[in-house]
């Protein structure tokens, strides 16, 4: 799980963005409190706005090399734009 911070609808699509590059893989969900939302539904995770959301990836029962690999890769990209967003903040 990672936290990312959803300060406005311009930090939306670049999530969704990876969200949806990752879904045949695994499904995320984006969570706010009691609300779940698909990370790959641009209007769901605008609704989250202006939160700090829980990025959840939801893994199969089985992982193969390949998932492991797109789960991390995923990991990566997701703080790569968490890193692109505080460095453009300031």
């Amino acid at each position: 799980m990672l936290a990312y911070n959803l300060t406005s609808v311009d930090y939306v699509q670049p999530l969704v963005d990876i969200c949806e590059k990752y879904s045949k893989y695994f499904k995320v969900d984006i969570v706010c409190g009691h609300y779940v939302v698909d990370g790959s539904s641009y209007l769901g995770v605008c609704s989250m706005c202006p939160n700090i959301v829980d990025i959840v990836p939801v893994l199969p029962e089985r992982l193969d090399e390949g998932i492991e690999d797109k789960y991390f890769a995923f990991l990566q990209d997701v703080r790569r734009i968490g890193r692109e967003h505080l460095e453009n903040k300031e």
